[in-house]
């Protein structure tokens, strides 16, 4: 019986047709080298929520410091116990030290980086508390005229939570950035080297929904609230956090209260500053 065998491919042929493909694919690899997939942009595009161990490790250090981010993407985050100082609001004449399980989340990669927030340029990573550190007004006494600069929570109690995050991380792996925040009604800035600072309604939600028209520099959603706006509530759904805009009201009038994350809610709600709420800032990490 005879076949007809002229729509077979020849195995010699077949050989050659692989080889020519797999030379035009090393064509196309070859250039476009730098086109990498570990990068803050590929990163940042993703959420995972991987638990990365009790703190960074040197590998993950230099993954951070390479701007190559291998294995750590937002939602990722390290957890274990810390023991830290805070000024206690009610007990202002010594430091109150503190003991608690604290999860640092992955919050954006190189949020800073190749802006006039972060000078030295460094790659990093940008970490925000799973729940707050601790709980403290805004500011003791309630008047419209004060800006953030010259609230106590910025003057005082934020050194709480840079001791929570040096515990956490290290001093030498805490960062600094520049800042420029409002120091009265008006809009009029101030600009500082920091380390750690509140989150504003930017970072949180995108825009500035409740908060008077102030041009922050820390102007776009962090990459963990753009993928999981849950995320703003992990610690607790009933939970409240200040953030750092002042609260306007529907006609424009500003009153001096302030922003605060509302769990309930899910939305921000002003809160007079003489109050207490739960202080949930933010650090950038790196080698």
């Amino acid at each position: 019986m005879a076949y007809d065998l002229t729509h077979y491919i020849n195995l010699k042929q077949l050989k050659a047709l692989g080889t020519k493909v797999k030379g035009s694919l090393d064509t196309l690899f070859s250039r476009t080298t730098g086109l990498e997939l570990h990068n803050a942009g590929s990163h940042n595009a993703i959420y995972r929520g991987k638990n990365l161990g009790t703190e960074p490790t040197a590998a993950q250090y230099a993954a951070i410091n390479a701007g190559t981010f291998e294995d750590i993407y937002p939602g990722d985050y390290w957890q274990k116990e810390i023991t830290f100082e805070y000024p206690d609001y009610t007990n202002e004449d010594a430091l109150t030290s503190k003991t608690m399980t604290v999860r640092m989340n992955v919050a954006e990669l190189d949020y800073f980086k190749n802006s006039y927030n972060c000078p030295s340029n460094k790659h990093h990573a940008l970490i925000v508390p799973n729940a707050p550190l601790f709980s403290c007004p805004y500011h003791d006494v309630l008047d419209s005229g004060y800006g953030y600069k010259k609230c106590k929570i910025w003057q005082v109690y934020l050194q709480g939570a840079l001791n929570a995050f040096e515990a956490f991380f290290g001093a030498e792996h805490v960062l600094t950035y520049h800042v420029r925040i409002p120091t009265n009604l008006t809009g009029a800035g101030y600009s500082q080297d920091k380390k750690t600072d509140l989150l504003n309604q930017f970072m949180c939600y995108g825009t500035n929904i409740k908060g008077y028209n102030f041009t922050w520099h820390a102007n776009t959603q962090l990459a963990l609230f753009k993928h999981r706006r849950g995320a703003m509530f992990w610690g607790s759904i009933n939970e409240e956090y200040w953030l750092a805009d002042m609260w306007q009201e529907l006609d424009g009038t500003v009153t001096g209260n302030y922003v605060c994350v509302n769990g309930i809610h899910y939305l921000a709600s002003g809160k007079t500053i003489t109050g207490a709420s739960g202080v949930k800032p933010f650090c950038i990490i790196g080698a």
